[in-house]
């Protein structure tokens, strides 16, 4: 099958042949004045009676196939993509809340959550598509779904702790707002990783976001907890010692594992504690490579060639034709 990419630089093509059809004119204006119409056919005009292509016309050529290379033709062949080679959709949803600063995970439950999106990203490799999500009291994109990993790297590397303008780690909320977000923007099945240290269990809890049906049907939801059951202390950098108070008491942030499991678990999800080791990257992968297996089915696609770079080729040759044989004539 045969396709052009950009089709309106055909439309040079006519004013060429409006060209040449003046030029043909021109020609039978010349000849009319050189003799009478009726001698035309016993006069030779310094020709011989055999057609021979002059350097105009190898010029006018060459520049039809420039034109052409210019609107990109394209041949395609349609390729079957089995269910194993679709792409997964994966949204990292990023905690920024205060706790995430913590650094019993060193350096810092935050950066060691980064450095795991890196090299989960890395391990899915540049087929999956990958967006970002953080969260606080309220969830926002930074990058939408997309193929380019080195965006996602790029915003991941200057997201900060505590920068979002709202405070209060609601992790349900959050991950509602997500599956609305997915589902709004048209994408039938992903993955959500959720990094978090969770939330206080004596918080208020707010009503349920009817989103949070999607996961263990569209979408799942696997959970990694930062941080450890000891914790440690919440940065402030106005403190002198660096530490949050609380009426006058230091503010310690444990991870709060239960409530992350309580959540996960009854949405079809799948929990872990954070570990540095190439252990946890691999479950992940293949988690959610299976869950795009199981909900992608057998698709075709074309795959197209282009064929520009052969009219560019054949376009060339006319021109150096063309060069010459005036300066063969001149000499």
């Amino acid at each position: 099958m045969l396709r052009i990419e950009q089709p309106l630089w055909l439309g040079l093509l006519a004013g060429l042949a409006l060209l040449a059809l003046w030029r043909l004119w021109r020609a039978r204006l010349e000849q009319r004045a050189y003799a009478d119409e009726a001698l035309l056919p016993w006069v030779a005009l310094g020709r011989t009676q055999r057609w021979r292509p002059t350097a105009w016309t190898v010029l006018q050529l060459g520049t039809a196939l420039l034109i052409v290379a210019l609107s990109n033709p394209q041949w395609g062949e349609r390729r079957t993509q089995s269910a194993t080679q679709v792409a997964a959709d994966v949204v990292f949803l990023l905690d920024l809340s205060r706790s995430m600063g913590v650094d019993d995970i060193p350096p810092s439950r935050f950066d060691a959550a980064r450095t795991l999106i890196d090299r989960l990203l890395a391990a899915l490799g540049e087929n999956s598509r990958a967006g970002l999500r953080v969260f606080d009291g309220q969830s926002h994109w930074v990058v939408g779904i997309t193929k380019d990993h080195s965006v996602v790297r790029y915003f991941l590397k200057r997201a900060r702790v505590d920068s979002l303008p709202t405070r209060g780690s609601r992790v349900e909320l959050a991950l509602g707002q997500t599956a609305a977000a997915l589902q709004r923007d048209g994408v039938k099945q992903a993955t959500v990783v959720l990094l978090s240290d969770g939330h206080a269990p004596y918080w208020a809890q707010q009503p349920r976001p009817p989103a949070l049906a999607a996961y263990g049907k569209a979408y799942q939801l696997l959970t990694v907890g930062m941080g450890t059951p000891q914790g440690g202390f919440i940065r402030d950098d106005k403190a002198a010692d660096g530490v949050l108070y609380f009426r006058n008491e230091k503010v310690r942030a444990p991870l709060y594992e239960t409530m992350l499991q309580g959540l996960t678990t009854p949405l079809g999800g799948t929990y872990w504690r954070y570990d540095s080791g190439a252990g946890l990257v691999d479950a992940l992968k293949q988690r959610i490579q299976a869950f795009s297996a199981e909900h992608a089915s057998a698709s075709e696609e074309w795959q197209w060639h282009s064929l520009r770079p052969w009219f560019l080729g054949s376009a060339f040759v006319l021109f150096v034709l063309a060069f010459w044989s005036v300066r063969w004539r001149r000499r």
